[in-house]
């Protein structure tokens, strides 16, 4: 019995250790799990009594230099620590840049609290050490969003605010301000798209750096607005200056070739000699200077830039410059002979030639494709009307003519595309236009069928007037080709 008896109390023990074995494999299993590194730390010795794996894996070093790594200061180390056993503080967190043993940078949030018995609740502390590097860049890139511009890295509006008020002081007098305007940003965006915009911006955005101090202030302050701030530059310098940055935009990027990039600027200067005088006054005498200089650019710019815009156009199809030429005459005769004035007979030559100017953005395969296009190819190409009046809303010399664009391929029985009109809804100029286009393209050569005789094609504008075309113009316009003659002085 005896035997028995201990026997089974051997075995209890054994029982129990094993418990408590399981025990702390169990949660030490559980710590390792753990995504934050935890060590108790001896009080007295501040030796690191025990840790997870996530510790070892952040600090990357031994037992004894990781508390010296953490607070290379024995000085502040020993106050913290005093400041955690007197009961002086619960908790002690920070923030820290760190490198590791191995030599790996990045950012540590550091956790110490007192733990132990009841009586003595500071015979060790608790340390919890996180990798905060994702956190910090996160908060890093926000802080660098809020000032400043994601497109150009420039700073934005809400920094340049700040910085007037900083700069605006007498120490800094004279100080300069001086505005810088992309012009016809707006075209080159509808036209080249809004990636060639992009181009033209950051091109901008190098151009105005290249050219600045370190001691200036430049911000993109709007969509195609530049601002800079010139601390002790007067007048004169200013100027110096607007020029260099002028002659680095023409440098940049010659008229005739806008696909390549397109960059012209407009700019304004002033500035604040005496103290007395309002910033805010400077920035509006810039902005007038600004005004007047688009005011005296801006014709001669547009008509630059839409010429670019038409050779471009005429590059991307074969087409195109012979099609627009022969339009523009049958347009001329038919619209004299329908009794339109001189000045309607202008816009209507000029449609003529600018009417297919949505297709500068189609690809050109789909605008050269010999041969039937697919359903996807043919609603991308059915795209090229509302294009081209985007286009023509934001040039002042074919604005008046973008609604004729929007509209040239709307029949008369309303199947036509892009907004389905019919009848007299449709503007005159469209109506026109469409039966011109319609026999030009019937009467010549195209890659997937050869041209129509001459008398086919009147005969398709007869059977097709009324449902496709206005039959009043149709007739007209079948009277003045009805003698051979006469199409052709059209056609050479």
């Amino acid at each position: 019995m005896a035997n028995i008896r201990h026997n089974n109390i051997q075995w209890a023990h054994r029982q129990e250790h094993w418990k408590q074995q399981d025990q702390i494999r169990f949660y030490q299993s559980t710590y390792d799990l753990i995504p934050v590194g935890l060590a108790m730390i001896d009080r007295i010795s501040t030796r690191i009594l025990w840790k997870n794996k996530q510790f070892i894996t952040l600090l990357g070093h031994d037992d004894l230099s990781a508390w010296s790594l953490l607070f290379p200061s024995d000085q502040l180390r020993q106050e913290q620590m005093i400041a955690l056993g007197s009961g002086q503080v619960d908790c002690y967190e920070n923030i820290k840049p760190f490198t590791n043993t191995c030599g790996q940078k990045g950012w540590l949030k550091i956790r110490i609290s007192p733990c132990g018995y009841s009586d003595d609740p500071g015979i060790c502390y608790l340390l919890m050490v996180e990798d905060y590097s994702s956190y910090k860049k996160f908060e890093e890139e926000l802080t660098f969003l809020k000032f400043h511009d994601e497109l150009t890295q420039l700073h934005n509006r809400t920094y340049f605010d700040h910085a007037k008020k900083d700069l605006d002081q007498a120490c800094n007098l004279p100080l300069s301000y001086i505005i810088c305007d992309i012009n016809g940003l707006k075209l080159i965006n509808e036209t080249l798209s809004y990636t060639a915009g992009d181009k033209v911006l950051l091109s901008t955005a190098k151009i105005l750096s290249d050219c600045c101090r370190e001691s200036d202030v430049l911000a993109r302050i709007g969509g195609d607005e530049f601002a800079l701030l010139l601390p002790k530059t007067d007048k004169h310098s200013a100027v110096i200056l607007l020029n260099r940055i002028t002659a680095a935009a023409k440098a940049r990027s010659p008229l005739s070739a806008p696909a390549t990039g397109f960059l012209s600027l407009s700019l304004g200067y002033a500035t604040k000699e005496v103290s007395a005088e309002p910033l805010d006054q400077i920035i509006k005498d810039a902005e007038n200077h600004l005004v007047r200089q688009k005011l005296f650019e801006q014709k001669s710019l547009h008509s630059s830039l839409l010429a670019s815009i038409k050779a471009t156009m005429h590059e991307k199809s074969f087409e195109t410059k012979e099609h627009g030429e022969r339009m523009a005459q049958m347009a001329r005769a038919l619209g004299r002979s329908l009794g339109l004035s001189d000045s309607q007979l202008q816009d209507l030559e000029l449609l003529a030639n600018m009417h297919d100017i949505g297709k500068i953005i189609i690809d050109d395969r789909i605008l050269n494709k010999p041969g039937k296009l697919s359903d996807e190819e043919w609603l991308e190409m059915k795209k090229h009307p509302e294009i081209g009046y985007r286009i023509a809303q934001a040039s002042p010399d074919i604005k008046h003519i973008a609604d004729s664009i929007l509209f040239h391929h709307e029949r008369w029985d309303g199947n036509g595309y892009p907004q389905g009109l019919s009848g007299e809804h449709i503007p005159v100029f469209s109506r026109i236009l469409a039966i011109v286009d319609a026999f030009d393209a019937m009467t010549n050569d195209r890659a997937y069928r050869r041209a129509m005789t001459h008398s086919d094609a009147l005969s398709e504008i007869k059977r097709n007037a009324g449902s496709q075309f206005d039959p009043v113009i149709a007739e007209e316009f079948i009277q003045l080709l009805k003698h051979e003659t006469s199409y052709a002085h059209f056609r050479h």
